[in-house]
């Protein structure tokens, strides 16, 4: 390789390390929020799961009452949450209260 070469790649090459560091740095960033996302989304999908299957164990009414709020539950992160998400803009509110029955 001819000295010409060199004095003509040897200046850039310290700002493609970094900037290849970088790269590298950001990709695993994405990769890990991606599992943390991805892990959140099936432990709900988990949790929501459990109660329907302990809802069978309930009388017909009780049953039927908590698949409506599985239901409801599953409908609001859907419609409202995950647009919300995708458009980052996060909101703490509770969908619609649970009114009582005794």
């Amino acid at each position: 390789m001819g000295d010409w070469l060199l004095n003509l790649l040897l200046p850039e090459m310290p700002l493609g390390i970094i900037f290849g560091l970088l790269v590298g740095f950001v990709a695993v960033q994405v990769w890990n929020d991606f599992d943390r996302a991805k892990l959140a989304v099936a432990t709900e999908a988990s949790a929501l799961r459990g109660i329907v299957i302990l809802a069978e164990t309930f009388p017909a009414e009780r049953r039927g009452e908590l698949r409506r709020l599985v239901n409801r539950h599953i409908e609001h992160a859907v419609t409202q949450e995950w647009g919300s998400m995708a458009q980052r803009r996060l909101t703490m509110k509770p969908c619609r209260p649970i009114s009582s029955r005794r």
